[in-house]
């Protein structure tokens, strides 16, 4: 997707960050039930249990987790794709 709207971009941390956080955000934005408010929004983040944007590590909202995902997974770009660099971290976890 970057290479086809911003050609000349290259991709890097904060590309691939904003682009899971849109794919979230999008995807929260669909489960809305009816008009679109804040209660309805929350509701919507709260029904995403475990859900896999495809980039970031599964993740879940609930009204007592709002951070959604408290794990991450080392990448690199090499050759200008995306490698993982280990397995998944749980941040939450002090001693990660």
């Amino acid at each position: 997707a970057l290479q086809k709207y911003a050609p000349a971009e290259k991709p890097d941390f904060v590309s691939l960050f904003n682009f899971a956080q849109t794919k979230v955000f999008v995807e929260a934005l669909s489960r809305v039930k009816g008009p679109l408010t804040h209660a309805t929004f929350y509701d919507a983040l709260h029904s995403m249990q475990n859900y896999d944007s495809g980039i970031f590590p599964p993740l879940t909202f609930s009204p007592t987790r709002h951070q959604g995902l408290t794990s991450l997974v080392p990448l690199q770009v090499r050759n200008g794709e995306w490698v993982e660099l280990g397995g998944t971290i749980d941040t939450s976890n002090p001693k990660w």
